[in-house]
Order: C-alpha cells, then structure tokens, then sequence
C-alpha cells in the first residue's frame, strides 16, 4: 500500500522550512514517528480505504512474537501500514506475515500481492518497502460503507 502514497507524495509540493515536521524521533521511548498523513489532494482515500485499512490494523496490531510480547508497533493511517522493528532474527518476517494474512482475512487470497520491494538504509534504519495493490471488487466493496 505504500507505493499509492509514494506516488502521490511525488506529486506535492512539500516546503523546506516544514518538511521536518513530516517525521521525528522520541528518545525516551526509543521511538520513530513517521507523518504520512500531508495533504496531497487525493480525494476519496479515507472513504475508499479507512474501513479496510482500519480493519487490517485490528487484526494485525495484537499479534506478537518474541521481540514484541506485547504487540506489534503498527503505525495506520487510512491505508498504510508502516511497521518499524529491528532486523533481528525472525522479527521482520513474522511481522510482515501478520501483516499480510490479517490483509488475507479482511480483503481476500488476493489482497497481498508484492508489487515493489526495495531494501534501503538511512543511518542505522534499513527497511523494505511493499507495495500491496487494492483489487477492483474491493474498492467497490468499501465504497458501499
């Protein structure tokens, strides 16, 4: 779902003195915050994917794993899911599978299909990015909401 946004995001105009605020970092809690949510001017994202989305972080936000004993870390906004987690051990793989079968159980066999995965670094955060394409039937689905 990310790749919607990325290229929305290609499109705005963001000003230097306020791109800082899109993102930051709480030591205390150790703590990466990442603001998706400017305003592009894409109309009908919430109507069209807040339900969905919504419910694919209420299946997804209580599972656990070794790293995470209470919940997984499940940052959402409309429809993006941006997990933040250490590379450790089976850790990024466990989250990116509850991740695609709470979207499996909400929207389909169909729903998490890897369009664009990149790794990439920045400082001492390495990520990868997925792309997960919403399929027509749902669309229509989540319209009648």
């Amino acid at each position: 779902m990310a790749g919607d946004v990325a290229s929305a995001y290609r499109n705005a105009c963001t000003h230097s003195e306020c791109v800082f605020m899109f993102a930051g970092h709480i030591p205390e809690d150790n703590t990466i915050i990442i603001d998706l949510s400017a305003a592009f001017g894409w109309t009908g994202s919430s109507e069209t994917y807040g339900i969905l989305g919504g419910a694919v972080a209420f299946i997804h936000w209580p599972c656990t794993n070794d790293a995470h004993l209470r919940d997984f870390y499940n940052y959402h906004w409309v429809d993006d899911h941006v997990n933040v987690a250490p590379d450790t051990r089976t850790n990024c793989i466990d989250i990116d599978c509850s991740l695609r079968h709470a979207m499996t159980v909400v929207m389909g066999p169909d729903a998490p299909t890897t369009i664009n995965s990149r790794p990439g670094v920045t400082g001492s955060m390495s990520w990868v990015s997925y792309s997960t394409p919403l399929p027509a039937r749902l669309l229509c689905q989540s319209r009648r909401f």
